[in-house]
């Protein structure tokens, strides 16, 4: 008997029938223009505007366009599925009344609360990605920004207390919608038409950028490594160690100093940072600007002289052409240091024995991070342990076009 009440499914016939005797059962109150505004603005969110230009360089290369092809399809299947739901089950309720109808009271239990989840999730990851454009906006208009205890969640920053600005724009949010759907529906498509202009501003004013040299010409071996995306926040990681040490130096003896040297070591050892918080030290974030910069200068140099000499030995480019690259690196070396420093403080020959010390530091740093990375852009086949058997398929996958492999 339970086991068929966990079961139970409701006919169509019911479901109109409950749907005509609840009186407080929605209205319809949104039209077409409406509704494709909802659509839109539940697809041109945080993904297009925070992940899509990070993933093309840093995890896909031109291959993100077999990504979004895959998208595209898993979207019209399941636009087709909800389709064929709408046209079998034509009664309010989205997933959970299709499940319902056809796989049962229990089933349709979990699966309402999936989507309570799911929203709740995409709800919290759009705000925390808007978050971060206010700051940035604050900084470069205000010279200000929300500190960074409350900015951001304490699982991922040691010290902070909440995402102050998340939580805000979700309470305006709140409150839009709790005023009715109908208002809800003119600030989306207010929004929705102020996100599409940004959409059409970026690709009329990005055309005059485009290089199809970056297509189909760049070298398999002058993708971005993980490490490389990985250098800025391993260098932030050290200089707050050093920060650390420094404050404890000013009131521990020397053996003192000997014991908190080697546990904040063992720290960065084992990437715990937790208890490694920032003083308040106004250039610090230069000093990790200018670590991360001539980290990434040494990483560069020693990286495109190991491809050169690998392609080298397999004839694939002579030495004319392994010079013409090697200085095509120094040029983006020097307009990184242009970038970092407007000052010209940095210099390309201003690497000392001392910074070499710390960038092997922040190397090693990078590298645990790039692996846990590699790992990730496997997904699911990562978690299960398939992404080594897998290593070979990748390789055989780089191209020019696709030069991350299958992973990416």
């Amino acid at each position: 008997m339970l086991w068929k009440r966990l079961f139970a499914t409701k006919s169509i016939e019911q479901l109109h029938k409950e749907m005509a005797e609840d009186e407080g059962r929605l209205r319809r109150a949104l039209g077409p223009v409406a509704l494709t505004s909802l659509g839109i603005g539940a697809i041109i969110g945080a993904g297009i505007f925070v992940m899509t230009g990070r993933v093309a360089a840093n995890n896909a290369g031109p291959g993100i366009l077999l990504s979004y092809t895959i998208a595209g399809i898993g979207c019209a299947l399941a636009a087709f599925c909800y389709a064929e739901f709408a046209s079998m089950a034509p009664v309010a309720g989205s997933a959970y009344t299709y499940a319902y109808a056809t796989l049962g009271e229990l089933l349709a239990w979990i699966i309402g609360w999936d989507l309570i989840l799911e929203y709740a999730m995409s709800c919290a990851t759009v705000a925390s990605a808007w978050s971060e454009y206010f700051n940035k906006f604050t900084e470069i208009v205000f010279h200000w920004k929300v500190p960074d205890n409350l900015s951001n969640d304490p699982f991922s920053f040691a010290g902070a207390y909440l995402n102050l600005p998340a939580v805000l724009i979700l309470v305006v949010i709140t409150a839009i919608l709790v005023i009715g759907i109908r208002e809800s529906a003119i600030s989306n498509t207010v929004l929705v038409i102020v996100k599409l202009g940004v959409v059409l501003f970026v690709i009329c004013v990005g055309l005059s950028y485009v290089s199809s040299r970056n297509w189909t010409s760049i070298f398999v071996e002058d993708r971005k490594m993980s490490e490389q995306t990985a250098i800025p926040d391993a260098s932030e990681k050290i200089v707050k160690a050093e920060d650390q040490l420094l404050n404890e130096a000013e009131t521990l003896s020397p053996l003192e100093i000997k014991k908190s040297v080697r546990k904040v070591l063992i720290e960065l050892e084992n990437g715990q940072t937790e208890g490694i918080a920032p003083p308040n030290q106004p250039d610090r974030d230069e000093r990790i600007r200018e670590l991360s910069a001539k980290t990434l200068a040494i990483y560069l140099r020693n990286r495109i002289k190991q491809v050169n000499e690998e392609l080298l030995a397999k004839k694939e480019i002579n030495a004319d052409q392994a010079k013409e690259r090697a200085q095509r690196i120094e040029e983006e070396i020097q307009k990184m240091f242009r970038h970092v420093d407007k000052d010209d403080k940095l210099h390309l020959n201003n690497i000392t024995p001392e910074d070499e010390r710390r960038a092997a530091i922040v190397l090693k740093s990078a590298k645990e991070e790039a692996a846990k990375a590699e790992l990730e852009n496997w997904g699911l086949l990562g978690i299960v342990g398939l992404n080594k058997s897998l290593a070979k398929l990748d390789n055989s996958t780089r191209t020019k076009f696709t030069p991350y492999g299958l992973s990416g």
